[in-house]
């Protein structure tokens, strides 16, 4: 179902923040989400493609999140709600610790 899939990458950022991109393990997503390997295979065939699909999952959930933080808000309201969002987000946010643990993989991204 999607939410299983929608587990899978939560777990991927969990399991992400903790051991980064080089040393991503399919097992340790896996065992995170509850899953079983064949489970996270039916979804992603490789870690490429399951990191690809946790990008669009990172950006959608942002997405979601800001959206949510500013609605009905205008003006300075509106740009006071954005900015307290991206800052709660990037401090609870176990993905963006990747800066953190492995800073070549993000400057190499840019």
């Amino acid at each position: 179902t999607s939410t299983r899939r929608r587990r899978i990458l939560a777990a991927t950022a969990e399991v992400l923040g903790r051991n980064g991109q080089t040393k991503l393990s399919l097992s340790e997503v896996a065992l995170q989400a509850g899953v079983s390997r064949p489970t996270l295979y039916r979804w992603f065939a490789s870690k490429e493609e399951l990191l690809g699909a946790f990008g669009d999952y990172e950006r959608e959930m942002f997405d979601t999140g800001i959206s949510t933080a500013t609605a009905g808000l205008r003006g300075t309201e509106k740009l006071d709600a954005a900015l307290r969002f991206i800052v709660e987000y990037q401090q609870s946010y176990s993905g963006v610790r990747i800066i953190d643990i492995e800073p070549e993989v993000v400057i190499a991204q840019l």
